[in-house]
């Protein structure tokens, strides 16, 4: 069996409000995903919008100060078995994490400069699939 049809739109920036200067406050930089997945229900194709993200988080509050974060819709037919299926999703969210790091390298921020989000094993984010899947599917 071969990869099935994907449609996509491009990755785009969603949030940028990574500032010029940022000098005195300590922080920590932590990634992580808005993780969409929208079920065949309508159409027969699953929708997928991993949302990769970089916060910069205070030391301190541990409130977010700073987010990078873009956005890349994929949609295919839901045809395969589940396994088949979260192992297709999880392929596309790391195309989705390497063109977040391609998009974080261009805006040549101080605070995004040699920093890129490693990407997750396929049983690191499998239970993160399972609940966006279960999420989506309650409604």
């Amino acid at each position: 069996m071969g990869l099935p049809n994907v449609t996509r739109n491009k990755t785009v920036v969603i949030k940028n409000n990574l500032p010029e200067i940022f000098l005195g406050t300590p922080f920590n930089r932590k990634f992580g995903y808005d993780l969409t997945i929208v079920p065949a229900i309508i159409d027969g194709n699953i929708m997928l919008d991993p949302k990769p993200k970089m916060m910069i988080i205070s030391v301190e509050s541990g409130e977010e100060l700073f987010c990078f974060q873009t956005s890349a819709i994929f949609k295919f037919k839901d045809e395969f078995p589940k396994e088949e299926t979260y192992k297709l999703i999880y392929n596309l969210i790391m195309v989705a994490v390497d063109e977040f790091n391609e998009e974080l390298k261009e805006t040549k921020n101080s605070l995004a400069v040699n920093r890129e989000f490693k990407k997750d094993t396929f049983e690191e984010l499998y239970n993160d699939i399972e609940k966006a899947f279960m999420l989506n599917n309650a409604n």
